[in-house]
């Protein structure tokens, strides 16, 4: 009995003195802890052995738990460095997760509280950017209605510029537009790259702080939406030039070379068709049937000539129901 007692002190003694040396070691437990009761049969070699055994295993297990959680750190460095997450709302986000990197469990419960947060986030926001592409392509057939109704207008302003030249009428100005529904898919992506390009530009001014009332003040004008769109060079204007026996076409390029009498003839009648398309009047049944008289002295136009000493002088009216003349009986041109 006595012998028994002996070896027991000892066995308690060798495991009392193998668990101080395993002290350096000793870690807060993660979860309930299984006894092995073999050790009660433990001689100081089994003791030693284990020992060794068990601090072989830790520092290979404290080798390769260093080594993951490096590329953890490392993975963790290489987002921070992303573009992507400059922007505080994702930059707050892994900062979140860059706390629980090295605990797995904790990670992957924010992970999936974060997941179903971000989904409900993108599925409103998938709502929002499709009421957005709505609204603008609600913007970009408001646009063309208007560019396509400034296109037809401008086909209205050579109607009533027919004048009548020995015996017969001549229209003295033709506006040739490009046919919108020829064009009308390029038009349609134009003005879509247009109001991109505005709504671009326009984000960009509110992250300054900028207002953008100006910058959308000068760029939705009618004369840079119709360039944009349809293109001023597109559009060919002929006015005719009146000789004596004849009178034939020429473009917009030679009429600015004119000069004299036929660069005022060129300019009356474009001053007349204007003032006759804006004072247009779509009730009128003889708004169409205007008749516009030239009378003056013009050497190449075979007009009656004045004599040399007084001015010459030009006269129009309308005719077609109530005369009326538009400034005044007479306009006098040196």
């Amino acid at each position: 009995m006595e012998q028994k007692v002996k070896d027991l002190e000892k066995k308690v003694e060798i495991y009392e003195r193998e668990k101080s040396s395993l002290s350096d070691y000793q870690q807060p437990l993660s979860q309930a802890l299984v006894m092995d009761t073999s050790y009660r049969l433990y001689e100081e070699r089994d003791w030693e052995l284990k020992r060794k055994l068990l601090i072989r295993d830790y520092r290979t297990e404290k080798e390769s738990r260093g080594k993951v959680e490096r590329q953890v750190s490392d993975e963790f460095h290489r987002l921070n460095r992303l573009s992507l997450v400059e922007d505080e709302f994702f930059l707050k986000i892994l900062s979140h997760f860059d706390k629980y990197k090295y605990n797995p469990r904790v990670f992957m419960e924010q992970y999936e509280l974060k997941n179903e947060v971000l989904e409900n986030l993108m599925g409103q926001l998938a709502v929002n950017i499709q009421m957005i592409e709505q609204e603008k392509e609600t913007v970009i057939q408001l646009l063309l209605d208007y560019v396509e109704e400034v296109n037809q207008q401008l086909k209205l302003i050579d109607r009533n510029s027919s004048i009548p030249i020995r015996g017969k009428r001549v229209k003295m100005l033709e506006i040739e537009i490009p046919k919108w529904e020829e064009n009308e898919r390029l038009y349609y992506r134009r003005m879509n790259e247009f109001v991109h390009s505005v709504t671009e530009h326009c984000l960009t001014l509110m992250e300054e702080n900028t207002p953008v009332e100006e910058f959308i003040g000068t760029h939705l004008k009618t004369t840079l939406l119709y360039d944009t769109i349809v293109g001023t060079a597109n559009i060919r204007i002929r006015l005719f030039k009146i000789e004596e026996q004849r009178e034939y076409p020429i473009t917009w390029e030679q009429v600015a070379k004119n000069s004299g009498g036929e660069g005022f003839l060129s300019a009356f009648v474009i001053l007349t068709s204007l003032l006759s398309f804006m004072r247009k009047d779509e009730t009128d049944i003889f708004s169409s049937c205007e008749d516009w008289q030239i009378s003056g002295s013009c050497p190449t136009a075979g007009f009656p000539a004045e004599p040399r000493s007084s001015l010459s002088t030009f006269c129009w009216a309308r005719q077609g129901g109530a005369h009326e003349n538009i400034c005044g009986d007479r306009c006098r041109f040196v």
